[in-house]
């Protein structure tokens, strides 16, 4: 399932659809404040982009409110998905060139197809997602003006993307949407107040189907959960 069928694609999914720092140490940089989750610092020709940074569109940094908006249809995916998509977003050339790989490459049974995906020079977070979420990456190409805004976002204005993700949470949460249920767990650091999404199966990752309304109207009385679609599997 695609993230535009999570989405009602009116407001933003189909246009925006949808925290990382483009290079991750092992501390509390990473989405869920534990280190870069595929366990390799992603920086290199990512640093040049940042010293020069100005957007592909050239309007320079963006606000606050472009920032959630931007952000939104991706800010409650759990935090080693939302890794993946992130930071692969930083290479989009790579990312196109992955799934035109997977085009050419249709039919073949999911071993084939995983032994291929390893064999290919692509970063980490590009990999992973060819290999366990291709129809993510499929719609990072056809957002392709999307994936590339946010990988400038997340080059150049890399606390501002932290904090859009956190406040998205944080509004979530306030509204009752953001709970533990059977298939993720969300916890909230007691001293930072940061929100990490974590699925409840460490071997199945679930992507949550949720509107534009969990940011924007409180939750009816009866306990909400937020409805997931198991997409992947961790290998």
């Amino acid at each position: 399932m695609t993230p535009c069928e999570h989405w009602a694609c009116e407001h933003w999914a189909c246009e925006h659809w949808g925290w990382p720092r483009p290079c991750w140490g092992d501390g509390a940089d990473s989405p869920g404040g534990a280190g870069a989750r595929d366990g390799h610092h992603h920086c290199g020709a990512n640093r040049d982009r940042a010293d020069g940074y100005h957007g592909r569109s050239g309007r320079g940094a963006l606000s606050e409110d472009e920032l959630d908006e931007l952000f939104a249809p991706v800010a409650l995916y759990p935090d080693a998905l939302l890794a993946q998509v992130l930071l692969a977003a930083t290479y989009p050339l790579d990312v196109v060139k992955a799934d035109q790989f997977l085009t050419r490459n249709e039919g073949k049974s999911a071993q084939e197809m995983s032994d291929l995906v390893a064999a290919q020079n692509w970063p980490d977070p590009v990999k992973g997602l060819a290999a366990y979420f291709p129809d993510l990456l499929g719609r990072m190409v056809e957002h392709i003006d999307w994936t590339e805004q946010v990988g400038d976002v997340l080059i150049g204005q890399t606390d501002d993307a932290l904090a859009s993700l956190q406040r998205l949470r944080a509004q979530a949460k306030l509204n009752g949407y953001l709970e533990d249920n059977a298939a993720m767990e969300v916890e909230e650091d007691p001293d930072t107040g940061a929100i990490s999404i974590s699925s409840a199966n460490p071997e199945v990752v679930y992507v949550p189907q949720y509107t534009e309304t969990v940011y924007t109207q409180p939750a009816p009385t009866t306990p909400t959960m937020l409805p997931m679609t198991t997409t992947g599997t961790t290998g």
